[in-house]
């Protein structure tokens, strides 16, 4: 099971993105808008089991909802953003 936080949350120009691996595998993180259009990537490549913190600047998104997309391996994870 892939956990997937962000702290602070609500935040105003970058975010904290902290998920745990059971074992090594391949993770994109993508940003999607509340209409389900991606607007950005914030990481892919391998990574190795464990816990991760990704630091997220966001300084060029507006205000709003967006989700965050964890995908490593077969799972897919999201969480809710909110900026302000």
């Amino acid at each position: 099971n892939t956990s997937l936080t962000a702290y602070p949350n609500p935040f105003h120009h970058s975010t904290n993105i902290e998920f745990s691996l059971e074992k090594t595998t391949w993770v994109q993180i993508d940003v999607y808008n509340v209409i389900g259009e991606k607007v950005d990537v914030i990481y892919q490549a391998d990574l190795p089991a464990g816990t991760h913190t990704l630091n997220y600047q966001a300084a060029d998104l507006a205000n709003g909802i967006y989700f965050i997309k964890l995908q490593a391996g077969n799972t897919i994870t999201t969480t809710k953003l909110l900026k302000n």
